[in-house]
């Protein structure tokens, strides 16, 4: 194989996204090449330019003045009634887009970790490796790492590996960055998200009546790894255990089942909005009317800044100050 890597130029102008690489390696000795500071620049600056090319303020050397007035066109985006007040439903709703905004940029932002030999694919051993530091030689002897990251990799490998079958839409093993993405988002898609479940079924489901037991969830290992393995001891089932009742089981009744499914396979970006929402309306609605107003969220600006909300501040990038 010819390892002279073309240029690793990626303009990411794919569907939704519209994101230009600020810095990019040229081949894969460039990244080898580049101290802990260069290579903490480059993740850095993934995401530092507009769709035009231009370069984003970096919000956080602004102003308090420029991050209010930054923030107030925001306010103006998230009340979708045009009130002049944001309800709990145009805070979640804004949150539920942000949360996929980042869940996105992170995603991108691994492809090209992932994608060493710049072939613009990554394989499943490469996102093993990039996700779990696992080389192939761990993969195929995963008991032999009786370690934290082994035995995680051993409990998550057929619910990574679904997901991975179903997001590769044209089958070849490999997932382009447009199918790298609905790989770590098959919750945005109902279509995706139902296959990715058939596909984890097929391995967890030893009965085949479509929901998992405690019993199976604790057997859907890569590989069995009996009981005389120190990190899959009493500790271990005690943790899945208390994850099982109280992430996965949502109505008790002993079974991961129907919507309780998705949860299994990723977080629920819809949940987290809720979440979110609630805890600014908590710190922000000094009138507790549940509504916030432009005051309020100018008085509780650090709130929004520190929150998913504004992608922790990131949309502020988006938005130019007036003259």
């Amino acid at each position: 194989m010819n390892h002279e890597i073309q240029t690793m130029k990626l303009a990411v102008t794919l569907l939704s996204c519209s994101v230009v690489l600020a810095k990019v390696p040229h081949k894969v000795d460039d990244l080898e090449e580049m101290d802990e500071d260069e290579r903490k620049q480059f993740d850095d600056d993934i995401f530092t330019f507009n769709e035009d090319g231009e370069e984003w303020d970096a919000w956080e050397e602004l102003s308090e003045d420029q991050m209010k007035n930054r923030l107030t066109k925001i306010f103006d985006r998230i009340d979708s009634n045009k009130d002049g007040n944001l309800d709990r439903d145009e805070v979640v709703d804004h949150t539920y887009k942000a949360l996929f905004n980042m869940d996105e940029q992170e995603a991108e932002a691994e492809f090209v970790e992932a994608d060493v030999d710049a072939n613009y694919q990554v394989t499943w051993s490469e996102f093993v490796e990039e996700f779990y530091g696992l080389s192939p030689d761990d993969e195929a002897n995963i008991l032999a790492m009786d370690t934290d990251t082994g035995v995680e990799f051993n409990h998550m490998y057929s619910r990574d590996q679904a997901r991975f079958q179903a997001a590769d839409n044209d089958r070849d093993g490999k997932l382009t960055l447009v199918e790298y993405k609905r790989f770590k988002n098959p919750l945005q898609s109902k279509d995706l998200l139902d296959l990715a479940i058939e596909w984890a079924l097929r391995s967890a489901d030893k009965n085949k009546d479509k929901k998992i037991s405690f019993e199976e969830y604790m057997s859907d290992f890569r590989e069995d790894p009996g009981s005389n393995l120190e990190h899959y001891g009493e500790e271990f089932t005690d943790q899945e255990e208390q994850r099982f009742q109280e992430d996965l089981d949502l109505d008790g009744d002993g079974f991961i089942a129907g919507d309780e499914l998705k949860y299994w396979l990723g977080p629920d970006n819809i949940a987290i909005a809720i979440e979110e929402s609630d805890h600014i309306f908590d710190s922000v609605d000094s009138d507790e009317d549940n509504l916030i107003t432009i005051h309020e969220m100018l008085e509780g600006f650090q709130t929004f800044i520190d929150s998913d909300v504004t992608e922790f501040g990131g949309q502020l990038r988006h938005i130019k100050d007036e003259l």
